[in-house]
């Protein structure tokens, strides 16, 4: 099951907006305070409720998911109530996720604690579970021992996403990955790239290097993204069927390592991963330009702010074609000026 579109009317900062997905690689850029984290978080807290409601034995799907998707929404984005996710002025927040088996429509307003109103002529009788992973922007390693725990017993500044995903760490490695496969040859580049294998040992994680274990906590940050993702597609967390979502997966990575990850995105895209991401870096969106011409399909959005202040949403299959790049006026405007320097 893949995500096709969404639509959404005055959700945080999103006024009406229609949003239609690639199966591959779609890559979300855009000034901070946009919205690009929202985008990421809505989509991923819809899937988490389709996934809730469809592991469920009640045929009532439509109830489960009218419990399940306010209480994902509030887990992941953190708010103190639901209304705060409603933009602000406006009296009711519409949203609409197309898969390509069926889709889920609701509304929610000021009053909404803990059932949403489900549209359910959209909503069939059965529901499929889909895979799906969400990496935030801090990688997680550094504190996973004892976080899962922590985050289950004490109030913490941090979303359920970071739980989620030290959940799928913790699970073990498959025994059964076929050295033939295009996920054991990506786990492969990995783990060059990492010059080892992530070990985890009594709730702790190590870099494995030929026999030797170093802790994960002293290898550079860069490295346990790396490393992370190895881990998720060695334990099948991440494989052929999910959907992966990923908060700005160039952060703290050099640009070698930025290129490397760019060629493993796009990688996973080909075998059948669908992908989600912002980013901040021209870099990394020049190099998907340069990987995917015939490799596999893609698509922009770009988040900014019209004359009128009101949240715009440009998508275009070239990067080209997008009304809003900050990123790239930005980047000329620093050329510019080092050319002046230098001249």
């Amino acid at each position: 099951m893949r995500i096709k579109a969404l639509s959404i009317e005055n959700f945080t900062l999103f006024g009406k907006n229609q949003l239609k997905f690639s199966d591959g690689l779609n890559i979300i850029v855009g000034e901070n305070d946009t919205g690009k984290s929202h985008l990421l978080r809505l989509l991923y807290s819809l899937i988490e409720s389709n996934n809730l409601a469809a592991q469920q034995k009640a045929d009532r799907k439509n109830y489960l998911l009218q419990k399940f998707i306010p209480q994902k929404l509030i887990d992941i984005f953190k708010p103190e109530e639901l209304a705060h996710l409603i933009k602000s002025g406006q009296k009711n927040s519409h949203i609409k996720i197309d898969f390509t088996e069926y889709s889920i429509k609701f509304n929610f307003t000021p009053k909404t604690k803990i059932q949403v109103n489900i549209d359910k002529n959209e909503v069939p009788a059965s529901l499929i579970k889909q895979d799906s992973l969400f990496i935030p922007t801090k990688e997680i390693l550094s504190f996973y021992d004892g976080f899962m725990s922590l985050y289950l017993t004490r109030q913490l500044p941090v979303d359920e996403t970071y739980y989620n995903l030290a959940q799928a760490l913790g699970l073990l490695v498959l025994k059964d990955i076929s050295l033939s496969s295009k996920e054991q040859q990506i786990l492969t580049h990995l783990e060059t790239l990492l010059n080892g294998k992530l070990l985890l040992e009594n709730g702790r994680v190590y870099l494995s290097k030929k026999g030797k274990k170093r802790e994960i906590s002293l290898v550079a940050e860069g490295l346990r993204k790396i490393g992370t993702l190895s881990h998720l597609i060695a334990n099948g967390s991440l494989n052929q069927n999910s959907i992966l979502f990923w908060d700005e997966p160039e952060s703290n990575l050099n640009p070698k390592l930025i290129r490397e990850m760019a060629k493993v995105l796009v990688d996973l895209s080909s075998i059948g991963v669908q992908i989600f991401l912002n980013t901040h870096s021209l870099f990394l969106i020049k190099e998907f330009e340069i990987l995917t011409e015939m490799k596999t399909k893609i698509k922009y959005f770009s988040l900014g702010f019209n004359v009128e202040n009101n949240l715009r949403v440009s998508q275009s299959e070239d990067i080209e074609g997008l009304d809003d790049l900050v990123i790239l006026d930005e980047n000329l405007a620093q050329s510019d000026r080092f050319m002046k320097k230098v001249n």
